[in-house]
């Protein structure tokens, strides 16, 4: 079993080999990266991401070090492109490239990232309507 952490996003742990094995609905936000990711395989060596622009500051994290880290993780190289290069209006595209097995470890990573940002957006819009933290 591999398991990373991201220092960079609170010390959260990755496990790696058993990410794809959750099975949630995307509203707990466990599922919520596969409901808004877009894939595009262009090679072996190369896959393209369109990712929301809402949640793409989660992948960067703060001055890039969460982006920092899932490269160094994975050894695969992301590259989160300027607004306006993805097809889909208000989605920013981002780019992996290395091996194969580089690149499954940084899609798993970056789905945990978004997974986790939108479980806490979740959590805090909930605690938000019952008029703050109790």
């Amino acid at each position: 079993m591999w398991i990373y952490s991201l220092s960079g996003v609170g010390g959260v742990l990755i496990d790696v080999l058993s990410q794809n094995k959750q099975n949630s609905s995307s509203s707990s936000g466990q599922n919520f990266a596969a409901s808004v990711i877009k894939e595009k395989i262009i090679d072996n060596n190369h896959i393209d991401l369109e990712i929301p622009d809402t949640i793409v500051g989660a992948i960067l994290g703060p001055r890039a070090k969460t982006l920092a880290e899932i490269q160094h993780l994975s050894g695969c190289k992301v590259e989160v492109h300027k607004r306006g290069t993805a097809a889909g209006q208000g989605n920013r595209l981002v780019s992996l490239t290395g091996d194969v097995d580089c690149i499954r470890n940084g899609r798993m990573m970056i789905d945990k990232v978004i997974n986790d940002e939108q479980m806490r957006r979740n959590q805090q819009a909930q605690n938000n309507a019952r008029g703050g933290f109790r």
